[in-house]
């Protein structure tokens, strides 16, 4: 049986450092909205489709992407719980 391999669509930065050059990665990322922002809270998430060096950082750049979208650049990014990260640009298809 042939050998899967996955492809992922590579995007260069400007160089670090030291002259190396990051790859970034697409990552989906679901963060509860924080119950002062929350219409009903624990039920109000944001999906973010961001890209980063890694997880780690996908995370923080969904942040910052859904504090600018709900208006909340006055609070805390870390107030935003990561329920979910995963490779790839990811759609939710439940009706």
């Amino acid at each position: 049986m042939p050998k899967r391999t996955t492809r992922r669509k590579e995007i260069k930065t400007p160089p670090k450092q030291g002259g190396e050059v990051a790859e970034l990665l697409p990552y989906t990322v679901v963060l509860m909205t924080p119950d002062y922002l929350a219409n009903q809270y624990g039920e109000d998430v944001e999906t973010c489709h961001v890209f980063g060096e890694n997880r780690i950082k996908a995370i923080m750049n969904a942040r910052m992407k859904a504090q600018e979208k709900l208006d909340a650049l006055e609070h805390d990014p870390d107030d935003f719980a990561a329920l979910f990260v995963c490779h790839g640009h990811q759609a939710n298809i439940a009706p």
